[in-house]
């Protein structure tokens, strides 16, 4: 199967539990959770450990000189609803996505990211995944 055709994994806390409600095409996951994601996000640090939410939901393409990152956190529940979701690093960062899923399900400090870069880099990258849904943090 790819990635396009699996349902979103996780339900944003406080998301209707009703099925009537849950079908509802007017209902936008996405926007459920970006409150959320940010503040997730924001709270990281370079000590924070990580790790994917779930196996499965990312795949790394290489392309030319840049490392896509296909994902599902974002599919919508209606079968091809939406476009394939990606986002797209350079190349540089390839070696670090791969990481994160290899090493599913430990979690991985910020710091030890697998990325030839300082320490802000390997943070800001955590925050995008976390952003989109992809990384979660160790509970403290």
């Amino acid at each position: 199967h790819s990635l396009r055709e699996r349902l979103p994994p996780i339900l944003p806390v406080g998301a209707p539990e009703d099925a009537k409600q849950l079908a509802d095409p007017n209902l936008d996951i996405e926007e459920e959770l970006s409150e959320e994601r940010i503040e997730q996000a924001e709270a990281l640090s370079d000590t924070s450990m990580v790790r994917l939410v779930r196996k499965g939901v990312v795949r790394v393409k290489i392309e030319e000189d840049m490392a896509i990152l296909y994902h599902c956190m974002d599919n919508s529940r209606d079968y091809h609803g939406k476009e394939e979701q990606c986002l797209e690093f350079s190349i540089d960062y390839a070696d670090a996505l791969e990481g994160l899923i290899r090493t599913y399900p430990a979690y991985t400090e910020v710091s030890s990211l697998e990325l030839e870069g300082d320490a802000e880099e390997k943070l800001e990258l955590a925050g995008v995944l976390a952003q989109a849904g992809i990384l979660e943090a160790q509970p403290p």
